[in-house]
This record gives structure tokens, C-alpha cells and sequence, in this order.
């Protein structure tokens, strides 16, 4: 697998998880059909990674900004997470955390040089601003399926443009 498509790949997986969160909230045949949504989802584009070609050259990539960016994602969570509950927002876990990953994507950007990652930090931000917004019983909802449609449409347009 190239570089290209694993890193499809990981946002296909990440989208059906963020899916899969967000059909958590529901109930009955609308849960089972949003996790089947998301499963079928998933699935396509994963196997659609494969039309990626295979034997492209190698593209930029700074392993030291990608780790730098990795790391200050996952303390911005491990710290968000107590002073959240300590602000009594417990409730905007899920759309802070967003936030947090959607700017770890610009950490990408430097590290590759791709701009499709400024678009993925964007979209992921506005879904966390988002989130915020509505009402608590529809956050998950509202983060997990719009995290989910921001990271599968970036794989989506990856693979059609190749």
C-alpha cells in the first residue's frame, strides 16, 4: 500500500467510527440502520482505496511535524477531558474533541504539503462549533455523522481525483 492510501484508509476507518458514535445516540431500527449506513459506508470507500494508484512517486512527508502534531492532539484531549468536567461541560466532550482532531489536521498540512488537510481541519472544527450549539440530546448525533461525512467525503474526493 502506498502512503496515499493508507492515509485514505485511516480517515475511512475514522469516519466509520465517528458513524458509529453518532448512531450510539439513537434508538431501535433507526440505530441499526445508521450503524448499517455506516458499516456499508465505510466498506465501499475502503474497498474504492484500492483504485489509488499504487505506484505513484512518494509525496513530501516530515515524520517530526506529524509527530508533533500527533502528540500535542492527544495531550489537548488527555487535558480537555478533566477541565471540561471540572467547567461542568461535560457535554462538550465530544465536540471539543473534534475540534482538537480537526486542528491536528493542520499539523498534517505542514507535514505533507497537502492542502486537502486544511479542508479536513475546517470541516471537522465547524462540526465541533457545531455541536456545541445544539441541544445535548442531539450532539452525538449531530458530531458523529458530521465527522463521519467530512472525513468520507475528503477519501471520496481523494479517490476520484486519482
Amino acid at each position: 500500500m502506498t502512503g496515499q492510501q493508507i492515509g485514505v484508509l485511516i480517515g475511512v476507518i475514522a469516519g466509520g467510527s465517528w458513524a458509529l458514535a453518532g448512531s450510539a445516540s439513537l434508538r431501535g431500527a433507526p440505530r441499526v440502520l445508521a450503524m448499517i449506513v455506516s458499516l456499508v459506508g465505510s466498506i465501499l470507500l475502503a474497498v474504492a482505496t484500492a483504485r489509488l494508484p499504487s505506484n505513484g512517486e512518494a509525496g513530501r512527508f516530515d515524520g517530526a511535524i506529524y509527530g508533533i502534531a500527533v502528540t500535542a492532539e492527544a495531550i489537548a484531549i488527555v487535558v480537555a477531558v478533566p477541565v471540561l468536567r471540572r467547567l461542568g461541560r461535560g457535554d462538550w466532550l465530544v465536540p471539543v474533541i473534534a475540534m482538537i482532531v480537526g486542528l491536528h489536521f493542520l499539523g498534517l498540512w505542514r507535514a505533507t504539503g497537502d492542502a486537502v488537510f486544511v479542508g479536513l481541519a475546517a470541516g471537522l472544527c465547524a462540526i465541533g462549533i457545531m455541536g456545541v450549539r445544539v441541544p445535548a440530546s442531539w450532539r452525538m448525533l449531530v458530531v458523529g455523522f458530521g465527522c463521519a461525512l467530512v472525513l468520507w467525503a475528503a477519501a471520496a474526493a481523494t479517490i476520484l481525483s486519482s
